[in-house]
């Protein structure tokens, strides 16, 4: 049966869930109304991150897909090895979003990380585990550095810390929803702070500061319009940009 733990997470407005349990516990808690994927599903994934809409990734299949399920971290990392939209969506979803482990052992969270084969977090993540093993300390400062994950910890004797944790998350995120303008809420914001353009069509040396809400560019035709914008698609393109 779903925990107290489940019922705060559903409280909280998440962008996107991942899990890599088969049990239904996170439906049941009211996540159905939602679409639910598995890896199978790299090009619906990627499209919802695209349009900022809310998943329930599956990560080791369901099982009334027997073709989805996935045993071994081995066939995991295979996945990943040949489907080449689903690593650009997992790379993509570490690199443009904040990410919260919970549920989790830091060994656990060090192969998911190992796995997207990344050089480097992106955003700020958080792992929130309990301490154990011989070997977390060193994990854990490894997450900090490779990855720009930060862990919290507490005794792996006492499982309420975790749960006070979430309580107290689903409280801030509250009050700041509470106390936010009616038309911010729900508004998707782009991440995209700065653009630097050097020796690209007109311009030798191009810096832009740009707001988290409008930008204009200004500017009669053949001024650089359209090359600012397109070098930004190809930023964001990244390596499928050749």
């Amino acid at each position: 049966q779903p925990t107290l733990s489940h019922r705060v997470l559903q409280s909280i407005p998440f962008s996107a869930v991942l899990t890599p349990n088969y049990d239904q516990l996170l439906e049941q808690v009211g996540f159905t109304e939602h679409s639910v994927y598995t890896l199978a599903d790299a090009e619906s994934l990627l499209d919802a991150l695209i349009r900022r809409e809310f998943f329930l990734l599956k990560m080791r299949g369901v099982l009334h897909r027997p073709e989805t399920v996935l045993f071994a971290p081995s066939e995991y990392q295979d996945a990943l090895a040949k489907n080449r939209a689903l690593a650009q969506f997992m790379s993509s979803l570490f690199v443009s979003r904040t990410i919260l482990f919970v549920g989790a052992t830091v060994d656990e969270i060090l192969a998911y990380c190992e796995g997207i084969r990344l050089t480097s977090g992106g955003e700020r993540h958080c792992a929130v585990v309990p301490r154990g093993g011989d070997a977390w300390e060193v994990q854990a400062e490894e997450l900090q550095q490779r990855y720009n994950v930060q862990v919290l910890t507490y005794e792996a004797s006492d499982q309420s810390r975790e749960l006070a944790f979430l309580q107290a998350l689903a409280r801030s995120v509250k009050a700041r929803i509470d106390a936010a303008p009616a038309a911010t809420i729900g508004a998707k914001r782009s991440n995209l702070e700065t653009v630097r353009l050097e020796n690209i069509g007109p311009f030798r040396e191009l810096t832009l500061n740009l707001d988290i809400d409008w930008n204009i560019l200004l500017g009669d035709n053949g001024l650089g319009k359209s090359t600012i914008l397109k070098a930004i698609a190809l930023a964001i393109c990244g390596e499928d940009a050749r």
